[in-house]
């Protein structure tokens, strides 16, 4: 296979960061500089900040060990079937039993799932999200000083173009890199990717859902499927019915997020003790990765029988 074949494979499974190295190797301070810009007229999104999942009591009590022991994530709070852990880079990933409250509209079942963004502005990412078809859909959350410095953490849910709800966030949390040292066991940094299923006329309208209001780059497309980058290097991709088929991605709405780590390896070793069923062999981009390494990731079907995906990108923030 060619490197560029290759190349367009991985992309569209759903991780890579570009079609090129030159597309790839964006550094964050290039990134940085077009969020900057774009955030006059756009969200302004600067990474992945928030994953919700819906689960069973039983899914519950496993999926929460499972991300205590095998994603050796920080638990910031846990009760009534309702978990919240953190990652390194103070993204949240959250666990939503039957009995757990429900924040925000997203949570109708225990098959729901959502995910999230942080902006630098929610007023911001307000007008532009409305100005795309994306009306509000839930009052603005509050969390008093749990945000960067001691300020509010402000949240709140859109509804998009193809009827999923999103959540944005201003957690006024800088994207500064994660030291190795914080990060645990499974060396996993912070949250990577998000994909989501869509029919071919909601691609067009997500496409510029995710480019003109949330302000992401685009760096990838082909026929019914767009990759887009966040300032940290984070990402979110849309799959209409002609994009590859890959584990995660079972029906119509499916919807998959995935984790970054420092290494892959070491993350495999531990997430295979702990419980994780691998469903794809390890994908390697060359050159795709920060400062020209390779790029490398894979998917694994964790307790909730949901498929996550974990990736090195080896890109800070």
């Amino acid at each position: 296979m060619s490197t560029s074949l290759t190349r367009r494979t991985a992309l569209t499974a759903g991780l890579a960061l570009g079609a090129s190295l030159a597309v790839a190797n964006s550094t964050a301070a290039q990134a940085a500089t077009r969020h900057t810009a774009d955030a006059t007229d756009s969200a302004g999104v600067t990474r992945l900040q928030w994953t919700g999942l819906g689960v069973t009591s039983e899914q519950y009590t496993v999926m929460k060990e499972f991300t205590e022991k095998a994603l050796d994530l920080t638990l910031i709070t846990s009760a009534d079937e309702f978990a919240v852990f953190r990652t390194p880079n103070s993204s949240l990933f959250e666990l939503y039993g039957p009995k757990a409250p429900h924040y925000g509209p997203w949570h109708t079942s225990a098959m729901a799932m959502a995910i999230g963004f942080d902006a630098p502005s929610l007023e911001a990412a307000e007008s532009a999200l409305e100005r795309v078809g994306a009306p509000t859909a839930s009052d603005i959350l509050v969390f008093p000083g749990a945000g960067g410095g001691g300020t509010d953490y402000r949240a709140r849910f859109f509804l998009a173009p193809d009827n999923r709800f999103y959540g944005v966030a201003q957690s006024n949390i800088p994207n500064d890199p994660v030291p190795e040292s914080a990060t645990g066991a499974a060396g996993i940094n912070r949250l990577q990717w998000g994909a989501v299923a869509v029919t071919a006329h909601q691609h067009a309208k997500m496409r510029t859902f995710a480019q003109q209001g949330l302000g992401l780059d685009i760096v990838d497309e082909t026929p019914q499927f767009s990759a887009f980058g966040a300032q940290n290097g984070s990402m979110f991709e849309l799959y209409g019915p002609e994009a590859p088929q890959y584990p995660w991605r079972t029906r119509s709405t499916s919807i998959a997020m995935g984790f970054n780590t420092i290494d892959l390896h070491k993350s495999m070793a531990h997430l295979e003790q702990n419980g994780a069923k691998w469903v794809s062999p390890v994908h390697v981009i060359p050159g795709a990765g920060g400062d020209g390494t390779d790029y490398r990731f894979r998917f694994f079907r964790a307790p909730d029988n949901r498929v996550y995906s974990i990736a090195q990108s080896n890109i800070t923030g």
